[in-house]
């Protein structure tokens, strides 16, 4: 099932773990609001874009090691590569200069894939937060390296 011109269904909650990953109907409906704004990415990137993990069932979120609170539970957040655009830091430097059009939620550098998610709800600001991974786990603001050191001001 096409969610979208460029993403399906079966990419949206493929997972390489042996376990369920199905959504519920609210799920669903984020997976399928969220593929609009990949098709946004998509377009902006001008390339293709490889998913790693979009939605996470509470078990497959166990399993990866994901945040108990992860967008990935609602269907609201998308791991991607895109490599004939780019590394994953030029594709979030080109996604940042396009964040007002996006309107994420958060957009992390994690270093060999770009994280975005979005908040579905109605009326609600887009946060526009953007974050590094570091080394040990914890998160920095703006775009750096695993030290966290600045690449870039976002």
């Amino acid at each position: 099932m096409n969610l979208s011109p460029h993403f399906t269904y079966a990419e949206a909650v493929h997972t390489n773990q042996c376990v369920a990953n199905e959504p519920g109907p609210v799920a669903l409906a984020n997976i399928e609001y969220v593929a609009d704004k990949m098709e946004l990415v998509r377009e902006i990137l001008g390339k293709p874009i490889t998913v790693n993990s979009w939605f996470r069932s509470q078990q497959v979120n166990e399993l990866v090691g994901g945040a108990r609170n992860s967008d990935h539970l609602s269907g609201c957040a998308v791991d991607f590569v895109s490599p004939q655009f780019g590394t994953p830091i030029q594709i979030c430097q080109e996604l940042i200069k396009h964040q007002d059009v996006l309107g994420y939620k958060q957009l992390i550098f994690e270093h060999t894939w770009v994280h975005i998610s979005w908040d579905p709800t109605p009326n609600t600001l887009p946060k526009l937060q953007v974050l590094s991974l570091l080394r040990g786990g914890h998160y920095a603001q703006g775009l750096t390296d695993i030290d966290g050191r600045f690449l870039t001001k976002a």
